[in-house]
């Protein structure tokens, strides 16, 4: 059917899932085309005011797109930021999202009881504070009082707000998302006295605590995103979220602190769960796995680090598909997991030999950091004994965290029948080229990946190496070492075209990358899927 046949309706309702540039594009095709797309691009576009803006308001007077997005940045003249929105208030006065990015501290007060009436239909508000001084400086009240009726995401970065103890009040009855990043500045806090419509909550915290913040009721909150930079934070406040879906928590430590996952038994709608321990080498927080499953009986993803973990017996988790420990320790030499429903597991080789995967029937991909040990040692002692005793796995991910600090020169000779992997990932890595001699012989092998490794050619008449069943190869910074001419090694069946660049006298190879979508944007309230690498 020709796309000009359609029904406007129609032909609007795909206008709606395309990306801002190609809206643009779109509405040059015809008037038709235009109108369709016309209030899509006013939705997603935004007008972005600077210093300047002050001295050419008839160019705000004459726009002709009515713009509901408005991006105020940087501006250091109260006079200046006066004028500007109070024509943007004349000449758009409807406005969904606002953003102040760089506001003078002392602004925000003035600025707020100045367009209240105008700033109050905002859905969106986005906030950036500055704490430079200015000899305008109005200090405001001690307690400071705003209202947002329709506001649904609030994304506030810096709570600076002039000198002394502060207090900045938010009503907004029907705020859903809302993003704090702290400032390093104690003085100044920002509190919601109502949090019943709250869904989303992702915070960074350097000095205050989550009920500073968060007075009113949280227990509609479904999925809540902390970090808490400083030591031995509360998180009890945990424990009144019944409808947690989604919980990653960044600590800086946590000797006394995972007691409350192990308390939260109400929270039973809990899917994903991450919690990570930076300063894990002085206190190890310990956690007890199985009343952790015991809470969450729906919990799909588990991901631990940085945390002593506490084992009294066998431990069952019939929904998780999704493992990943990393830098955790046991008193206890195994574990026994019977995880019947197991797709992805992330694990230390030298962790790996202490779990005992039961029922483990559906794992298909295995991601393993190697920290200090020899690839060709991990190969014999893990690798192979656990591809052996799980027949579906087909994806296997190799890779060194702290790789400058443990680079390991690999020279060794392999020799390894078929695994029946179909997909393999390498990070960080010096491998040997007797390693890629080895897996040319894998029938099943299709994709080979490889970032920021070195390849040791050794010495030798012969180092090219054809992958004949290989039908995909990424490289990524590939270097060569010990290699007696510079070209590439290996060969596949398919067509690829390299990229060479010289860093530090050494010459990096890479696959040609694909150009970046620039219609895609940050989005702080995603609940993104753990990524089972980084």
């Amino acid at each position: 059917m020709d796309i000009n046949l359609l029904p406007t309706e129609v032909l609007q309702e795909i206008m709606s899932y395309l990306g801002l540039e190609t809206l643009k594009k779109a509405s040059l095709v015809c008037h038709r085309w235009f109108r369709a797309s016309e209030k899509f691009i006013h939705r997603k576009g935004q007008l972005m005011i600077i210093e300047s803006a002050a001295n050419h308001l008839n160019v705000i007077r004459n726009f002709v797109r009515d713009y509901q997005t408005i991006c105020i940045l940087q501006m250091k003249e109260w006079s200046n930021l006066q004028a500007v929105i109070t024509e943007c208030s004349q000449r758009l006065p409807t406005v969904r999202k606002l953003y102040l990015v760089g506001c003078l501290q002392d602004y925000l007060y003035r600025f707020y009881n100045t367009f209240r009436n105008w700033v109050d239909q905002c859905e969106s508000f986005q906030v950036s504070l500055d704490d430079r001084s200015t000899e305008h400086f109005i200090i405001g009240p001690e307690d400071f009082n705003m209202t947002f009726t329709n506001l649904k995401t609030l994304i506030w970065a810096e709570c600076l707000y002039g000198q002394g103890q502060k207090t900045m009040i938010l009503n907004a009855p029907n705020l859903e998302n809302v993003y704090i990043n702290d400032s390093l500045d104690a003085s100044a806090v920002l509190r919601f006295p109502i949090c019943d419509n709250i869904k989303f909550i992702r915070c960074v915290f350097y000095t205050k605590h989550f009920d500073d913040t968060f007075v009113g009721n949280v227990s509609n909150v479904e999925n809540v995103i902390v970090d808490a930079i400083y030591r031995n934070c509360d998180i009890s406040y945990l424990v009144k979220m019944h409808k947690l879906r989604y919980l990653r928590l960044k600590l800086g430590s946590a000797s006394n602190t995972l007691h409350d996952i192990e308390a939260m038994h109400q929270c039973n709608c809990l899917r994903i769960l991450s919690i990570t321990v930076q300063d894990s080498s002085s206190e190890k927080g310990s956690l007890n796995l199985e009343k952790v499953f015991k809470n969450f009986i729906k919990l799909e993803t588990l991901d631990l680090q940085g945390i002593e973990l506490k084992v009294n017996g066998p431990i069952q988790a019939k929904q998780l598909q999704f493992l990943k420990l990393r830098d955790v320790t046991c008193s206890k030499s195994a574990i026994s997991l019977h995880l019947p429903r197991l797709k992805v597991l992330t694990v230390s080789v030298s962790f790996l030999s202490t779990l005992q995967l039961k029922e483990c029937d559906y794992i298909q991909e295995l991601y393993l950091d190697l920290l200090s040990f020899s690839l060709k040692q991990s190969f014999q002692n893990t690798v192979i004994p656990f591809f052996l005793s799980h027949k579906n796995l087909k994806k296997l991910v190799i890779f060194r965290s702290m790789y400058d600090a443990n680079r390991i020169e690999d020279d060794a000779l392999y020799d390894c029948r078929d695994l029946g992997v179909e997909h393999m990932e390498l990070y960080h890595l010096d491998i040997s080229i007797d390693f890629f001699r080895m897996i040319s012989q894998w029938t099943s092998l299709k994709r080979l990946t490889m970032v920021q490794c070195s390849i040791n050619c050794k010495t030798g008449p012969n180092n090219n190496v054809f992958l004949p069943y290989v039908q995909e190869i990424t490289l990524d910074y590939v270097e060569l070492r010990k290699a007696a001419k510079k070209k590439f090694p290996l060969t596949f069946g398919g067509v690829y075209k390299l990229q060479s660049s010289s860093i530090a006298s050494s010459l990096l190879y890479s696959t040609k990358r694909q150009k970046l979508d620039h219609d895609g944007r940050y989005n702080p309230f995603a609940c993104d899927k753990i990524d089972p690498l980084h």
